[in-house]
């Protein structure tokens, strides 16, 4: 396999990733968006499972998110919104070859996607390795392989943005 078709299959991977991770994204917002008990059940949820966080999380919990359990709540919604969209314009940029312009918005969504990832696994108390006390759960957290994926999505971004911008600067260095 020669650095072409490696590249090619990067790529390949990466636009999966972006197509993936976008649509679950979209959906989940969504699903918030429709829902009418979101915004005023979040309180509630985040109050009753404060104790199966990992304990650096709960007073993050207890004393940020809980007393605005509103905002954050709108804040969630938003975001999931924000990432799924771009993503999936970020999908088909790239699929189309138009995606310089898209660059820092993949980046910006896929940081906020990692955040929000790894907050949510904060928050469940999910096991990030195999866990012999409980052998019919998954042993790796969803949300940890989403941030996994969604830190790939941002190297992956930054480096296209690099790459373009010595592109830029060679070509405007080759018309002066």
């Amino acid at each position: 396999m020669n650095l072409r078709e490696e590249k090619s299959n990067a790529h390949s991977i990466v636009l999966f990733f972006t197509l993936f991770l976008g649509y679950e994204w979209l959906m989940s917002g969504l699903a918030k968006l429709i829902s009418s008990s979101f915004i005023s059940g979040f309180h509630d949820q985040i109050a009753k499972h404060v104790s199966k966080a990992y304990g650096f999380y709960v007073p993050v919990l207890k004393h940020l998110v809980v007393p605005n359990a509103r905002t954050f709540a709108y804040i969630i919604e938003l975001s999931e919104l924000f990432i799924g969209v771009v993503f999936i314009i970020a999908f088909f940029a790239m699929v189309t070859n138009a995606y310089k312009w898209m660059l820092k918005w993949g980046i910006a969504a896929s940081y906020l996607a990692t955040f929000i990832s790894l907050n949510i696994f904060s928050f469940s108390g999910e096991t990030y390795f195999a866990n012999p006390a409980k052998p019919f759960k998954p042993s790796v957290s969803f949300n940890i392989l989403f941030a996994v994926m969604e830190i790939c999505l941002i190297v992956y971004f930054t480096m296209l943005h690099h790459a373009a911008s010595i592109s830029r600067s060679s070509q405007s260095h080759i018309s002066a």
